[in-house]
């Protein structure tokens, strides 16, 4: 994407494919997209609204510098990338889920022990 488009996301992408044989595996593949871009409030300055521009066709997408090439290449890149942030949360939660535990076996050594106490 080139600097200009920074700004802007893929609100949606729709593949729309064809059978491998028989009826319809002669047409093209297909695909749209809607741009998802902020802009400025017209009413309140301070505030940012959602636009969306499209539905896309290909040859929209396309001349927006947008083929599905690069369509493609971005959705995997956020795709990746939400994998690697999902794999840290469940890292950061598995830490304090072990830390969690270790302090549930505390306290049930000092319950242990008060116990112990009270017994003798």
């Amino acid at each position: 994407m080139t600097e200009a488009m920074m700004d802007l996301w893929f609100e949606e992408f729709t593949f729309r494919g064809r059978p491998p044989s028989g009826v319809g595996s002669d047409l093209p593949s297909e695909f749209h997209l809607i741009i998802g871009r902020q802009v400025t409030s017209a009413l309140d300055p301070s505030r940012h609204e959602r636009e969306l521009v499209g539905p896309l066709t290909p040859d929209q997408a396309a001349g927006m510098g947008l083929p599905l090439e690069t369509v493609i290449e971005a959705i995997n890149e956020v795709a990746v990338q939400d994998v690697i942030d999902l794999i840290a949360k469940v890292a950061a939660l598995e830490a304090e889920l072990t830390a969690t535990r270790r302090a549930l076996e505390q306290l049930r050594g000092a319950m242990e022990q008060a116990r112990a106490g009270d017994i003798s």
